[in-house]
């Protein structure tokens, strides 16, 4: 048993309402913060444009979190692998997950699990 086990299930738990560690990160923050990068996303490319994004999974995660208008406690579900793909496709203003956590490019092993 760590002395981090318990923080860490309260955290995977109820992430929106964990209290950060001094310096580390507020997820409340990090919650408006997303929604409003998805919002100049949504106001820039509104002709049909492709946008590429790369970041590490668990930005990927609060970013799905939000387009599907999820509590932050469900986005555990959401496995990202190194270097995996997701295609999240907008129309008439709704999001449509077309792909999510693809690996399928990488040979096996690398980037899954």
């Amino acid at each position: 048993d760590s002395v981090y086990a318990e923080p860490f299930h309260a955290f995977m738990n109820d992430p929106e309402h964990f209290p950060a560690p001094q310096g580390g990160d507020d997820m409340q923050k990090r919650l408006v913060d997303m929604r409003a990068f998805l919002q100049r996303l949504l106001q820039q490319y509104t002709q049909g444009e492709n946008v590429l994004l790369v970041t590490h999974g668990f930005a990927i995660r609060i970013l799905l979190s939000v387009i599907m208008d999820a509590p932050l406690k469900y986005m555990s579900a959401f496995f990202m692998g190194n270097t995996s793909i997701s295609i999240i496709r907008y129309e008439h203003g709704r999001p449509r997950i077309e792909l999510l956590g693809d690996c399928s490019h990488n040979p096996e092993g690398i980037g899954v699990g």
